[in-house]
């Protein structure tokens, strides 16, 4: 499995390239060409083979409504593999899903055979799963989603000794990040990023097209063609709130190899007026 992905533009790696770290093994890395590397329904190209299903207007996309499948993945943004081996229209809000999420659209969840919104379990309520992504707080304590606790101090930290304080009454060592300055992080409380939750779910309210089977939380290319800045703004929240400590003040040397996709986002972000199309 690789992670992470970057066009590098330096001595011994030709242009056109991707490189890759490997997930084992931080100090490898891979490179390939651009158009050796596959992609699925729903992301942009990244060469003229690289779809795994069909070439439109710059996006890989998937086999259309009552064509047949084999696996989710095959199927194009919107769509799922039914149980007839056809491509299928997959579940809206309050429709039966059989305990899976691939079967909902990309921004619902399974929850008791029923597709769900995100954000959607009340506070002192059981979301069913660990999944944070599920109450409307972000957070689960002792099984039941309950209101978001608040760092208490700094983020930034001399010390991965340091203890980080939550006005919940719980604590915790800071982590390791990559901050310019060597420092460790403490990792805020999920109150502290009530913002980014927001963003993340007025993103997903939307009801972006994705692949379920390809996308997580509905992230994908056709998703930022079709919302453009929406899109931006939804996935830099959806990087921020679960990878807070790894992006925080990401060291300049780190950027191409670790959460590139993140600094990515947040150039895009900042300086286009409007998505581009390819």
């Amino acid at each position: 499995m690789w992670v992470g992905a970057v066009s590098l533009r330096v001595k011994g790696i030709a242009p056109g390239k991707t490189c890759r770290l490997s997930a084992n093994d931080d100090a490898f890395v891979k490179c390939l060409s651009d158009s050796n590397i596959k992609v699925y329904p729903g992301a942009r190209l990244r060469g003229p083979n690289s779809c795994v299903g069909k070439a439109i207007d710059g996006y890989c996309r998937g086999k259309g409504l009552d064509e047949a499948c084999n696996n989710h993945y095959e199927c194009d943004v919107g769509l799922m593999c039914g149980i007839e081996r056809k491509c299928a229209n997959a579940a809206e809000e309050g429709q039966y899903c059989n305990g899976k999420d691939l079967l909902c659209k990309s921004y619902l969840y399974c929850r008791e055979n029923r597709c769900i919104k995100y954000g959607s379990t009340k506070n002192h309520m059981n979301p069913g799963t660990d999944n944070p992504d599920l109450c409307e707080s972000h957070y689960i304590y002792r099984g039941v989603c309950t209101p978001a606790p608040r760092l208490n101090g700094k983020i930034i930290v001399d010390s991965i000794e340091n203890i980080c304080e939550y006005d919940n009454g719980l604590y915790e060592f800071a982590r390791c990040g990559f901050h310019k300055d060597g420092k460790a992080i403490c990792r805020p409380g999920e109150a502290d990023l009530a913002s980014d939750w927001r963003n993340l779910l007025d993103y997903l309210n939307k009801k972006p097209e994705c692949n379920s089977a390809v996308s997580h939380l509905s992230m994908c290319d056709y998703a930022e063609h079709k919302l453009g800045l929406e899109y931006l703004k939804g996935a830099i929240a959806y990087w921020r709130l679960h990878y807070f400590v790894g992006i925080q003040e990401n060291a300049e040397c780190a950027k191409p190899f670790t959460y590139p996709d993140y600094f990515d986002l947040l150039k895009r972000y900042a300086n286009a007026a409007s998505v581009s199309d390819s």
